[in-house]
Order: structure tokens, then C-alpha cells, then sequence
């Protein structure tokens, strides 16, 4: 590009590509950016480059984001719109109408594209690969057998669910299903309790912790099990810049090192069965007032008649307002 590209623009396009490479993980390979010609972009950016990504199911590469460099366009809109002064008066410094750096980024597409990259199948079973930190469920606890085992492991979902983990618990089918369904559901982490952990006591007693990529599984002790599994969900944090006291000499500072506050969210819930959906809404207008007996508003007496008939199933679809009620 001509002129090259300015340092604060090549700094955020540069995260903006280990967040989909570190982060998402996508591919290096599969990932590559587009920068768009004068007559490709749009009117207000002075530069945009697309993220793109590789998609077999696609058949190419797609669009997953942008970096999209607007300068001064938007606030010089506004001013001249509304007639006033949006520029910033630093102390000391001349005025400057601040510019604009938009990082876009697709949530529908990119589920579709960690779909696209990390679901497929593994020596006969579908697996979705998910990054632990990603996975809408991160530990799966079973009881061998529900009837026997089952108190102690809904007592252990509910211990993993309160530390801020998202836990499902899971008593149905055989074990093998179960595992098979967290597999595709991209759980990365599934425990068993068994007898075995029965006989040890609640305070010396192990449970089985399966890995969902490698299926390696271990014995490990029930109780700090939480502590155990919490660094395993943390997401990667590069260097980034800071600016102020917290800067380093060289401007720069280092990941953190506690892992508490950048672990799963805080709330997680503990789902001992199938998830019902919201109820339906009332279709229809809104019903009767009390205090006066009317029919309420925008439905007239013959309309909320109709709507009656509508709800028993007597007609095909809840009928409009009438001329009455319109007028």
C-alpha cells in the first residue's frame, strides 16, 4: 500500500489477528487479510482490511470481521448536523475532533466458522474441538449408576457450578452416550463418580477425569476439584500496551498471572434436565380492562370475540382491529 499504513492501525489489526489465531483458533493458515480498494469500502473509511477465514463448508475464504479506520468522518457529520463543536480541547494543546477505529466482528458467522473448523470427526465419533475457554459447557459429571451414585454427583455439579464452572450433569443412557454427547456438545473435561469413590469417603474419595481431545483419563481427588480444572479454562492473554503508571519500562507488561477474574463467568448453572424453552407469547389484542369492562385497547367487542374463537382453535389466525377500533 502506498504511503504505508499508520502505527496504531497496524497495532490493532495486529490483535486483531492473534485474537483469531490465540483465541479462536483458527488456523494461521486458514486465516488471511483483505485489504478493500477505494470503490470496495465503504464511503466513510479511509482504510479497511477484512478478516478473513478459510471455510471448507463454504468453499473459501469468508469474511469474519474488519478493521475499518474511519478518521474524523462521523463526528464532522454530527457537528455540521447539529451545529455544534465536538472537538476535544486537550490542556495545552490545540483542539482535535477525535477519529475513529472500528473493529467489527460477526457472532453468527464466527459460531458458524468454529463450527466449520473444530467439529469433524474423530476414530468414529463426532468431536467437537472447541478451546476449553469456548465451550458453552466446560465439565460433564456422570453418575456410574444413578441410583447409587447419583446424590454424590449432583452434589458435585452443584460444588463445580457454585465455583463459577458450567457444569452440566448428566444420569441418563449408558456411560459411552454420555460421553458421545458431550463430545459433540464440545465439552472438554467429563467426570465420573463411581463406587469407588464412594468406598473412599467424602473427603478422600476420587473421581474419573476424562479429556474429551485425547480421551485420556485419570483418577484425581473429588474434593479441590474446582481448583484443579479453573486454570485449564482460562483464555490466552497476550502482552498488550498500556499507557500510564501500570506501563512497563519498555511500555509493555506481561499477561496476568491470577487466573480468577478471567475464568469462566461467575454465574454457571447446574442442568439436571432437558432445557425447556421461554413459553410461547399471547398472540392477539390485549385483553378486557377490569376496572371499566371494556375491551382493551386496539380491540374492539367483536374483535376480542374473535380473538376467543382464535384461541379455542376455531379459526385459522388471530384476527386484526376492526374498522371501529382503527378509526
Amino acid at each position: 500500500r502506498s504511503g504505508g499504513l499508520p502505527e496504531f492501525y497496524v497495532y490493532h489489526l495486529a490483535h486483531t489477528l492473534r485474537f483469531y489465531r490465540d483465541v479462536l483458533g483458527y488456523p494461521a493458515e486458514s486465516i488471511r487479510l483483505f485489504e478493500k480498494s477505494d470503490t470496495e469500502r465503504a464511503f466513510y473509511n479511509r482504510i479497511q482490511f477484512d478478516v478473513e477465514v478459510h471455510l471448507e463448508s463454504l468453499g473459501g475464504y469468508k469474511e469474519l470481521g474488519a478493521v475499518h479506520y474511519r478518521g474524523d468522518y462521523d463526528l464532522t457529520r454530527h457537528s455540521e448536523g447539529s451545529g455544534k463543536d465536538l472537538s476535544v480541547h486537550p490542556t495545552g494543546r490545540e483542539p482535535v475532533r477525535p477519529h475513529v477505529l472500528e473493529l467489527t466482528f460477526g457472532v453468527d458467522r464466527n459460531l458458524w466458522a468454529l463450527a466449520d473448523t473444530h467439529l469433524g470427526k474423530d476414530g468414529g465419533r463426532t468431536v467437537w474441538k472447541l478451546p476449553a475457554y469456548l465451550a458453552p459447557v466446560a465439565v460433564g459429571v456422570f453418575p456410574l449408576i444413578e441410583k447409587d451414585h447419583g446424590r454424590f454427583a449432583a452434589a458435585l455439579a452443584h460444588d463445580l457450578a457454585a465455583a463459577g464452572i458450567a457444569t452440566q450433569y448428566d444420569g441418563a443412557s449408558s456411560i459411552g452416550k454420555r460421553y458421545a454427547r458431550m463430545d459433540e456438545a464440545g465439552t472438554p473435561f467429563c467426570v465420573t463418580v463411581d463406587g469407588e469413590c464412594l468406598a473412599e469417603g467424602p473427603t478422600h474419595g476420587t473421581v474419573t477425569l476424562r479429556t474429551r481431545d485425547s480421551r485420556a483419563q485419570e483418577r484425581v481427588p473429588a474434593e479441590g476439584l474446582a481448583a484443579r480444572l479453573r486454570p485449564l479454562l482460562v483464555p490466552p492473554r497476550p502482552p498488550f500496551r498500556v499507557v500510564g503508571r501500570d506501563a512497563g519500562a519498555d511500555g509493555w507488561t506481561q499477561p496476568r498471572s491470577d487466573t480468577t477474574a478471567i475464568s469462566q463467568p461467575p454465574v454457571a448453572s447446574v442442568r439436571c434436565r432437558p432445557e425447556v424453552g421461554p413459553r410461547p407469547t399471547r398472540r392477539g389484542p390485549r385483553p378486557r380492562s377490569r376496572r371499566d369492562g371494556r375491551a382493551g385497547r386496539g380491540c374492539s367487542t367483536r374483535t376480542s370475540r374473535s380473538c376467543a374463537r382464535w384461541r379455542r382453535g376455531t379459526t385459522g389466525s388471530p384476527p386484526g382491529p376492526s374498522s371501529a377500533s382503527r378509526a
